[in-house]
């Protein structure tokens, strides 16, 4: 726990420098952050054709559902359907693809990229809502039952953070 809350930490003060710049993107009064902490983002992926040891292309669609608290327009739910393609086995691989759905500000459209690691699927994207840019940040772990390289579909679990980007490329985090 203290390990997510350092990361929160940081997150706050990488993506709060790059937030109090000029903003091109969103209002100066609002820049804020939401943290979904762990376990509030959770959903179901699938991958086609299933996920083996094998290093493959997929077509995958990552459905997720995240209850996110802070302070400002970014906090409260967010329903976002992760859909593209992707070049992985169980243990290694990326990709990325279109995200949306909805969140506090209402209807979301955007893009993502990922990295995965053994179960780690880290997640990075843009997108708009309520009409300003925002970035997320999701870290989720696939929770196979059975045999963890061998499935065509999975539930996910993990945690996130979602902020406005209001001037330049979004931070590295």
């Amino acid at each position: 726990m203290r390990r997510f809350l350092s990361l929160f930490a940081c997150v706050v003060a990488i993506g709060g420098s790059a937030l109090a710049g000029v903003s091109a993107h969103a209002d100066d009064g609002d820049t804020d952050v939401a943290y979904c902490p762990p376990g509030s983002v959770n959903g179901s992926g699938n991958w086609t054709p299933p996920q083996s040891t094998v290093m493959s292309p997929h077509q995958i669609d990552w459905e997720t559902v995240a209850q996110c608290i802070g302070s400002g327009d970014e906090t409260g739910p967010y329903v976002i359907d992760f859909t593209g393609t992707s070049t992985e086995n169980c243990v290694a691989g990326s990709g990325g693809g279109s995200l949306n759905g909805t969140g506090p500000e209402g209807p979301i459209f955007g893009t993502f990229t990922f990295n995965r690691g053994g179960i780690h699927l880290y997640i990075s994207g843009t997108f708009t809502s309520g009409g300003e840019e925002h970035m997320l940040q999701y870290w989720l772990d696939v929770k196979t039952i059975d045999n963890v390289c061998t499935y065509s579909n999975a539930p996910l679990i993990g945690h996130g953070v979602i902020a406005d980007w209001t001037t330049g490329p979004p931070p590295v985090i």
